[in-house]
């Protein structure tokens, strides 16, 4: 089945309502294996940062 425009406007349109961008930089090589551990918890790469920063937040988060 190809790619029409129809599917790419709609890819688009979901993104738009349902999706946000972060665009990090790192030292070349971290991409990789922050990939890595990503995989050996079964997690894609967004996934696994967003699970390291909210459990990072919830270990070290100050009582006020």
């Amino acid at each position: 089945m190809a790619y029409t425009e129809a599917h790419k406007r709609a890819t688009e349109k979901y993104r738009k309502a349902h999706l946000e961008q972060v665009n990090m930089r790192f030292q070349k090589g971290i991409k990789q294996e922050l990939k890595d551990i990503a995989n050996k918890h079964s997690m894609s790469l967004p996934q696994m940062v967003v699970t390291a920063i909210r459990y990072y937040d919830d270990h070290t988060s100050e009582e006020k």
